[in-house]
């Protein structure tokens, strides 16, 4: 905080000013509207052009369901658990490559990996399968495709998984068997039978085990799934305008071109001035409401500097015989004022700028110069239109 020059005290250059100025950014973001819809026509012009050339897609929804044609009753999460494997088993680079090798399927870029997708689905057991093609029959025959591999690739696993049981199982038994044959209690070998027994009737109940997938519903789309040229090219503008929106507001809040009312707004936050646009079109005024403050504070007998672009063009709210125009310094931007006048008596000070003008450097340099040495200060615009 600085003196006033009467015992009180102003505010430093900022201080007191909001961290984020919703104003501001109001006004900001109002000024971009115009060219981010712009952007966003451009943008949404050619997204949709570029979808429109792309190649057309239809789209089969194949709803397949897991069972398992063991003995055993299963719950839902062994269900489910194996749908995940089978679901998994698509992404198998193996398999990807087996469909790829169809010549005789048609699919849009020839990218497997997005031509064929799966989910599980909610109920345990059910996979949601989705394959696009060039065709309403080629859509069919990838689904198709895709459920075959997914079974032979199932198959696989399952035939590898089950060798690896049956040699574990083989060399338990002959572990028990060989057991059986260094002993000489026959109670000690009746139970090692019954172990033996226990193994073979598991490795039998694994072979029998065998989980199969099986169609449930399947429907092709009539028509094209893709490309969608209106929705693609709406939703590339939507981002396009958002994007430039953000990016418009922030060029709009740092940058001005002329004095209006971003400008005046943005030197009210950053350095705490008071902004006045009061007042008629009229070469050389003050606008009233600064006018007035001018009076009041040369009528406590307290200083008051007013600078403009031109000294010249600023007339003074004083007759020349006025004993208080010795308080009273007018100069330009560039002005030295602080040789003149001790900084610490001047109770307020006065930027004068006319609407609309360009020359913002020097102006806001003025504005700067008396914030920092404790100056009160109004910015006071000038309509001279």
């Amino acid at each position: 905080m600085a003196n006033d020059g009467k015992g009180g005290t102003t505010p430093n250059p900022g201080e007191g000013a909001p961290v984020l100025d919703l104003g501001l950014i109001a006004r900001a973001a109002l000024r971009g509207v115009v060219p981010s819809l712009i952007i966003a026509l451009v943008f949404g012009i050619a997204g949709g052009v570029f979808a429109a050339r792309q190649d057309e897609a239809y789209e089969t929804q194949t709803q397949l369901v897991v069972q398992n044609t063991g003995s055993e009753s299963q719950d839902a999460s062994q269900i489910q658990a194996q749908a995940a494997a089978y679901s998994s088993v698509l992404s198998d680079s193996g398999v990807i490559s087996a469909i790829e090798d169809q010549q005789d399927v048609r699919i849009p870029d020839g990218d497997v990996a997005k031509a064929v997708t799966v989910a599980e689905g909610d109920i345990p057991g059910v996979i949601q399968l989705s394959t696009k093609a060039a065709s309403p029959e080629d859509s069919a025959s990838l689904a198709d495709l895709a459920v075959s591999e997914m079974a032979k690739k199932n198959d696989t696993i399952k035939e590898s998984a089950l060798t690896n049981y049956e040699k574990l199982s083989e060399k338990r038994i002959d572990t028990l068997k060989s057991r059986i044959d260094n002993s000489d209690n026959a109670g000690v070998e009746a139970e090692l039978q019954g172990q033996i027994f226990s193994i073979q009737q598991e490795l039998e109940n694994e072979r029998m085990k065998q989980s199969t997938v099986s169609v449930l519903s399947q429907s092709t789309s009539d028509s094209p799934v893709s490309p969608k040229p209106i929705q693609q090219g709406a939703v590339i503008g939507m981002f396009a305008f958002i994007l430039a929106l953000i990016a418009c507001t922030i060029y709009f809040s740092v940058n001005s071109r002329a004095a209006d009312k971003l400008w005046t707004g943005r030197m009210a936050h950053r350095y705490g001035a008071e902004v006045d646009g009061d007042g008629l079109p009229q070469e050389g005024y003050i606008p009233p409401t600064t006018e007035a403050a001018v009076f009041r504070t040369l009528a406590d007998g307290r200083n008051v500097v007013i600078l403009a672009e031109e000294a010249e063009r600023v007339e003074s709210p004083l007759r020349d015989d006025d004993s208080r125009s010795e308080n009273l310094t007018i100069g330009s931007w560039e002005d030295s004022w602080w040789r003149s006048v001790a900084p610490t008596s001047v109770a307020l000070g006065v930027v004068l700028i006319d609407k609309g003008s360009s020359n913002l450097v020097p102006a806001e340099l003025a504005i700067r110069r008396m914030r920092e040495v404790g100056v009160r200060t109004r910015l006071a615009i000038r309509n001279t239109t």
